[in-house]
């Protein structure tokens, strides 16, 4: 086949470097590897940013609103104390006035509690926290619903293309093959310059478009 290009570039009257520029060898099939839609349905999950920020954002105001929300409540808490101490060779007072620090023991217990009574600035605050995590929500279910189309639409589209590149690669198999069969015919005499200079037209033609679908598929 590469002797019938030449016989055509020489009719062309192109030099040894023009031609050397056009021919350009045969080509080989890309191999391609392709996944079910399933698993780039579950990659989606754990290669988006944009989830992962969501779901630390909504972590974030369930605790918020927990928090603001434990301000209605009153906070409770029980305290103890135990004193000991002692030294030898001292006398016990026993005088309630006087206390004898050296040699003592004590113990206590005492229950506390706290309320906030601004009640109506509690309800403010739950009120902005629990709009702001309905508005994360939001934005949470749109991006779980968006994101799945947006993986399917890129999905179709690459098989699409696939699709496209096979078929084009399979065209330019058989232009080759027609262009090889019509140079051995033009070797032995038995087809004219014309129908060679046709063949060679289909065959750059389908490795213009094999080219061009590669071109679609990496884009």
């Amino acid at each position: 086949m590469k002797t019938a290009i030449e016989v055509i570039l020489n009719t062309a009257g192109l030099t040894q470097e023009e031609q050397y520029k056009i021919f350009l060898g045969d080509l080989e099939e890309l191999a391609l590897e392709s996944k079910p839609l399933s698993f780039y349905l579950k990659k989606m999950v754990t290669s988006r940013p944009e989830l992962e920020i969501l779901k630390q954002g909504l972590k974030a105001k369930h605790a918020q609103v927990a928090v603001v929300k434990s301000d209605y409540f009153p906070q409770i808490f029980i305290g103890g104390m135990l004193r000991f101490a002692y030294a030898p060779n001292r006398e016990e007072p026993n005088n309630a006035y006087i206390s004898d620090y050296f040699n003592t023991f004590s113990l206590g217990a005492g229950v506390g509690l706290k309320q906030k009574l601004g009640f109506h600035t509690t309800y403010a605050k739950l009120e902005e926290s629990r709009a702001q995590l309905m508005e994360l929500q939001r934005q949470n279910s749109l991006l779980n619903h968006v994101l799945p189309l947006e993986v399917k639409k890129n999905y179709y589209a690459l098989q699409e293309t696939q699709q496209r590149l096979e078929a084009s690669y399979s065209s330019y198999k058989a232009g080759k093959s027609w262009f090889r069969s019509v140079g051995m015919n033009y070797g032995v005499g038995i087809c004219d310059i014309d129908e060679m200079l046709e063949a060679y037209g289909a065959y750059i033609k389908t490795k213009t478009m094999y080219y061009k679908a590669i071109l679609d598929f990496i884009l």
